[in-house]
């Protein structure tokens, strides 16, 4: 089954990294995603065209080449936001910020519902961490981890964990409801 959300500039890079001359790779896509159609046969005869070595590039091909390595660097530079925050710094977090250290640990294994954190509880939460708001919003957006450092016996199959409310984690902390409405609703 493939993937819903997949976009067309994924689907003919993923193309171009799998043709070949046989029309086997070509008839595979189209019937994968016919909606791309005209894209993929386009893409097919651009990358089976010969090509002569000897003719200078153009001021149009360098502008596009240009261009192309612009976008790629700006890819690398995305990827590198995503950044992996060590289990101590949320345990050191929860010291600072006075909040029992299950709140922050369901941070740390990306528990939490991002939504459902008001900015500027991520924005402290971010400065104790010493990374960026960006940094520490795209490493919350990815799925949650499976702790993996302990292991019981049963008889049930192990369910993936799933993202929770912040709301719902203070209240299963037992943080009186004084205190939870004062981290959700602080304007600072």
């Amino acid at each position: 089954m493939r993937d819903q959300n997949i976009s067309r500039e994924d689907v003919l890079r993923d193309f171009s990294v799998e043709f070949d001359s046989s029309k086997d790779i070509l008839l595979k896509y189209l019937i994968e995603f016919p909606e791309y159609s005209n894209e993929l046969v386009d893409l097919s005869l651009e990358l089976s065209r010969e090509i002569d070595d000897c003719v200078p590039l153009t001021p149009d091909d360098e502008i596009s080449i240009e261009s192309a390595l612009d976008r790629f660097r700006r890819g690398l530079t995305q990827q590198s936001e995503q950044i992996d925050i060590p289990p101590q710094r949320f345990s050191n977090a929860a010291k600072l910020l006075n909040l029992p250290k299950q709140v922050l640990m369901a941070f740390g294994v990306r528990r939490v519902e991002l939504s459902s954190v008001p900015l500027h509880f991520i924005n402290r939460l971010a400065i104790v961490l010493q990374v960026t708001t960006a940094q520490l919003k795209a490493f919350l957006a990815l799925p949650p981890q499976a702790q993996h450092s302990r292991s019981y016996k049963s008889n049930v199959k192990p369910t993936a964990p799933s993202k929770v409310s912040f709301e719902k984690i203070l209240h299963d902390a037992l943080i009186p409801e004084e205190r939870i409405q004062e981290i959700i609703n602080r304007d600072e």
